[in-house]
């Protein structure tokens, strides 16, 4: 600790900030809505609090899902025991989630100098303070990635698990044993996270498999064992262990580019997946990344440490996760990339300093790339990237609240309505994310019916998402419905949002 004062004084101003960023989007609810809190998100807290209240694992309180991830899900219902105002558990959540934040920035800066015992100190003091500040004052994980969804949680496990490999000695069974358990939380954490563990997963078998296959197997049914109630349960209540969030969107976004580019969308997913595959380079430090680790693996291969040779591999293996959800799935969202970050800075800040070699670099070198890394990125990703929720806050959220007291109503983006709805279950998902059986009404082109089944009197959406789901899916979905009314100005830049009512209401006034 003596030696890491610095790294204290780092991870304080990271939490200051933080803390701040949190209070400012206490006090402006429009800026929360429109910058950092996704409508994925909500499909969390409505779920978390149905779960708290003892309705179950579910979205509506009828049918079960498992359309989350359920270490976040886990974590962040006790909070909703609490006798809060609606606003006032997300903010919690939010509080938590920079805490958590908070301690990604710890462990960047120590991962880095621990990493890093042969360099020289101030070599490896100054790359562990550039990895810690970068992240400390970042734009992006300040933003985006304290968004009530998975991703910080997902993001303190990676490292979590890299400092426990690490660490890991020759036939020592209690390493391999904590190894297990951080594989079988960071699985709970994402599912899909095995995608970037393959890399270096297959190079331990290779290379270490026959001296350590005791600590090997040993570490792969821990992890197991972690995650084997959460498949058994999905295969009990769903008959696979596929979560339903796994397939809707991207089951959408195949049929789309299906009619958009025939048999050339796999073109265009190649050159999509590429694109996905740079960003978590261009996102940590503007693509630096990238020139310093490509430099290391190709020019310094032969005198590249165990530990340095691992993050390379993690790091592998995430833009491999990039590149199957880009490809095979033809979707992908930004916070895929942004749990990678705390990754990409270790692997950036290691490789610098063992490309430096015995050579001294100036402290103040390092500490003015930090400085123009994160201006550059307040300057390019300070905006919002959910500037049409603001129609949901201001117009859909109101008509949501006046038409649950009686009325059911469904939706696509269902998280906001389905959290803001006046009555508990009175919101029901469209777009199979958070309801398996609507996903199964998809691929069988009758969401019309299931509608039907469940009584649902309004539909309430962006106009544009309806025409997606009418010609991909069901001709006859808005058959039994007529336009009640919309609201929004298209001029403004955002769809207009579009309220649908069933014809057998009969004697309704147009909602203002």
């Amino acid at each position: 600790m003596q030696n890491k004062r610095w790294l204290v004084w780092i991870t304080l101003a990271g939490l200051c900030v933080r803390f701040g960023v949190w209070f400012y989007f206490r006090a402006h609810t429009m800026p929360l809505v429109t910058t950092r809190l996704p409508d994925d998100a909500l499909y969390y807290f409505t779920i978390a609090s149905n779960l708290a209240h003892g309705h179950g694992v579910s979205f509506d309180g009828n049918h079960p899902t498992n359309g989350m991830h359920p270490l976040w899900l886990l974590l962040i219902t006790p909070i909703f025991t609490l006798s809060l105002t609606k606003w006032g558990l997300i903010h919690s959540v939010l509080v938590f989630q920079s805490v958590l934040d908070t301690a990604i920035i710890w462990l960047i800066g120590s991962t880095i100098y621990d990493v890093l015992p042969n360099a020289k100190e101030s070599n490896r003091k100054t790359a562990a303070i550039l990895g810690a500040l970068i992240y400390a004052l970042s734009t992006i994980s300040i933003l985006r990635s304290i968004n009530g969804l998975e991703t910080t949680i997902t993001a303190l496990l990676f490292v979590v698990w890299f400092r426990v490999y690490i660490r890991i000695k020759h036939e020592s069974l209690k390493e391999w044993m904590m190894l297990g358990i951080a594989t079988g939380f960071l699985l709970l954490a994402r599912t899909d996270s095995f995608i970037v563990l393959l890399p270096l997963a297959l190079y331990l078998l290779v290379t270490r498999g026959k001296s350590e296959w005791k600590g090997i197997l040993q570490a792969s049914i821990l992890a197991i064992a972690i995650i084997a109630p959460w498949f058994i349960w999905n295969l009990k209540n769903f008959g696979t262990i596929v979560q339903s969030s796994a397939e809707a969107v991207p089951m959408l976004a195949m049929r789309k580019y299906e009619v958009l580019y025939g048999s050339g969308k796999y073109w265009h997913f190649f050159v999509e997946a590429i694109r996905n595959m740079l960003k978590p380079f261009w996102y940590s430090a503007f693509g630096l990344p990238l020139l310093t680790m490509g430099y290391a693996v190709i020019v310094r291969r032969k005198n590249v440490s165990p530990a340095e040779r691992s993050i390379y591999l993690l790091i592998a293996g995430g833009v491999l996760l990039l590149f199957v959800h880009s490809f095979f799935r033809g979707f992908i969202r930004d916070w895929y990339i942004e749990e990678l970050l705390p990754l990409f800075l270790i692997g950036f800040c290691i490789s610098l300093c063992a490309n430096a070699g015995v050579t001294e670099v100036r402290a103040s070198g390092r500490y003015a790339l930090a400085t123009l890394v994160v201006f550059l990125q307040f300057v390019l990703f300070r905006q919002p990237q959910y500037t049409s929720q603001s129609q949901v806050l201001t117009l859909g959220l109101p008509t949501t609240e006046k038409l649950t007291a009686l009325s059911n109503v469904a939706s696509f983006n269902s998280g906001y309505y389905g959290y803001f709805a006046t009555r508990p279950g009175s919101v029901v998902n469209m777009d199979g994310v958070v309801n398996s059986d609507v996903l199964t009404a998809l691929k069988k082109g009758r969401i019309a019916e299931y509608l039907d089944r469940d009584s649902v009197a309004y539909i309430l959406d962006f106009q544009g998402d309806f025409g997606g789901y009418i010609n991909l899916f069901d001709h006859h979905l808005l058959d039994a419905f007529e336009r009640d009314t919309s609201f929004g100005n298209p001029s403004e830049g955002n769809d207009a949002l579009a309220l649908y009512r069933r014809k057998a209401i009969l004697g309704q006034k147009q909602i203002p």
